[in-house]
């Protein structure tokens, strides 16, 4: 974690499922800001999120996933 004396990087990761029509469903904060409203913003954050589907054999297919986010607090 990068920090100065007036502003640090909270992280946050989360994992999820990205569905084969490209939603993203099942979100859970696996590692926490250590405050509840941030990550329950996060996870609303990553839910509306949207990918291009993972295909197997030329079908959309559901995929896991995850991600590192990165909010400054100062």
């Amino acid at each position: 974690m990068l920090s100065t004396s007036s502003n640090r990087i909270v992280p946050v990761h989360v994992t999820f499922q990205v569905a084969a029509d490209g939603t993203v469903k099942d979100v859970v904060v696996d590692v926490s800001s250590g405050n509840a409203n941030l990550d329950a913003y996060t996870v609303r954050c990553a839910s509306a999120w949207r990918y291009e589907p993972a295909t197997k054999d030329g079908q959309p297919v559901e995929v896991p996933w995850s991600a590192n986010i990165d909010y400054w607090h100062n």
